[in-house]
């Protein structure tokens, strides 16, 4: 007899499909977007490791929840739920590659500045700082949702904004030590994350 608890994972539904072919676009970003190499000591590769930890810690709690819940949710909540995810992720994912695409080679996993580095003023950074981290909040939140982890989604939406917060102000004052006055000056005219929220 199938456990009620896990009958929602196991009734053949296309979000665990769309879901799968989303991360896997997702994970692709590694092999388009490559880590470029990098000498640095290990406290310069710290903020990435974090966000990586942060999202592992994420994912990993939502299908542990998931796995063993006591109680379902059934009828029509759970369904538009798990649909609100997969938009949350199919949004998430486009800003994500949009941003990648556009800082192209400037794009770096750890927080890397030259003094000579151009700023981007192109495509989603006309208006905000850090569209990329935008995108990559969005996608980490809709995997409790494509799962029906509220509890999940509150842990976290917890975790990948703290971690992404401190990752910003690490990289802000990094990006503002090297460049200066041009920096301050780029970075005043655009919303930290979110126009015009943040």
């Amino acid at each position: 007899m199938i456990d009620p608890t896990l009958n929602g994972l196991l009734t053949p539904t296309p979000q665990p499909v769309i879901a799968t072919l989303l991360t896997i676009i997702w994970l692709l970003e590694f092999v388009f977007y490559p880590s470029k190499k990098d000498k640095k000591p290990l406290q310069f590769k710290a903020s990435y490791n974090s966000i990586l930890t942060a999202i592992l810690v994420s994912i990993t709690t939502s299908i542990l929840l998931t796995l063993t819940q006591t109680t379902t949710n059934t009828g029509r909540t759970l369904p538009l739920i798990r649909n609100t995810g997969i938009l949350i992720f199919i949004v998430g994912l486009t800003i994500r590659y949009w941003a990648l695409n556009t800082l192209g080679k400037n794009f770096n996993r750890t927080v890397k500045v030259k003094k000579k580095q151009k700023l981007v003023t192109t495509g989603p950074y006309k208006k905000t700082r850090h569209p990329s981290y935008l995108g990559l909040i969005l996608i980490v939140i809709s995997i409790p949702l494509i799962l029906g982890q509220i509890t999940g989604l509150i842990i976290s939406t917890l975790l990948i904004t703290t971690t992404l917060k401190w990752r910003m102000d690490y990289e802000e004052k990094t990006m503002e030590k090297a460049l200066g006055n041009r920096y301050r000056e780029w970075k005043k005219k655009r919303y930290r994350l979110i126009p015009p929220i943040y």
